[in-house]
């Protein structure tokens, strides 16, 4: 079930937003490595698979 809020978002996506807003710098830093650091293994394991 997907429930649109002002502005076209999502319930969870604005969830998300406001916790997001609520993080220090480092952890945003923390959060960024981590994602790259994900897609970066996504990449690699697509490569592997070919």
């Amino acid at each position: 079930m997907k429930v649109e809020v002002s502005g076209g978002y999502s319930v969870a996506h604005s969830a998300a937003i406001a916790n997001v807003s609520r993080l220090s710098v480092g952890e945003l830093r923390a959060l960024r490595d981590a994602c790259d650091a994900l897609s970066a293994r996504v990449i690699e394991g697509s490569a592997s698979q070919e």
